[in-house]
């Protein structure tokens, strides 16, 4: 991808390129399609949402939420299409959402289970058919982005963030941004990704400053 075009200074939401805009809310809109009435909103958390976005390489983070659980034909229909979708994305770095359902995003349990997610490593995976949809899975980083998205975050398309995330519990988001901590200092993990743990530092930091 030729990066000679892009701004590289850090950018918000607020500010950033058309073109990043308009990508995020046609993903909106992706989702709000694909999940018909089962769509409760879209939402922007991580770099971009607190004006930390460097456009060469920072993800764009989405929280996707659905009213119930989908089906395995439906997560993994989903599921390509934001495969697909990421092909087209204006920026370097890509995509990192997760789809989870109203009832997991008001009462935000410690191991948080998903009903689908999309990243760079997951790419292949879907495309390829490598993913098991409609079976129990969780990430242990959920909680430290939903506590960001509550502070911090911005609904793209759909209900309120307080209509639709509760508190996260301050143990839970301390245990997802140690376990976080131990993997960047693990081997050569901050040389290889030096901007994932300015990321990580500007999340951390400004969650703990709005602690409850």
């Amino acid at each position: 991808m030729d990066i000679s075009g892009l701004d590289i200074h850090p950018q918000s939401w607020q500010s950033c390129d058309a073109a990043l805009r308009q990508y995020l809310n046609g993903l909106a809109e992706l989702f709000w399609a694909q999940l018909d009435g089962n769509f409760v909103g879209v939402y922007l958390h991580g770099s971009l949402a607190m004006g930390s976005c460097f456009p060469p390489k920072s993800d764009m983070d989405i929280i996707a939420v659905a009213a119930q659980s989908l089906d395995a034909a439906s997560a993994r229909a989903l599921s390509r299409e934001i495969a697909y979708y990421s092909d087209k994305r204006p920026t370097l770095g890509n995509l990192e959402c997760s789809l989870i359902t109203r009832e997991t995003a008001w009462n935000i349990p410690a191991e948080m289970p998903y009903e689908l997610h999309f990243s760079t490593d997951w790419y292949s995976k879907i495309l390829n058919d490598e993913v098991e949809y409609g079976v129990h899975q969780t990430d242990g980083d959920l909680p430290a982005h939903l506590l960001t998205l509550k502070r911090r975050g911005l609904c793209l398309k759909g209900e309120p963030i307080d209509a639709v995330f509760g508190e996260v519990r301050w143990g839970d988001f301390l245990t997802a941004i140690l376990d976080d901590f131990d993997w960047l200092v693990e081997g050569e993990n901050i040389c290889e990704s030096p901007f994932y743990s300015l990321d990580f530092h500007s999340s951390s930091t400004s969650a703990a400053f709005c602690r409850p």
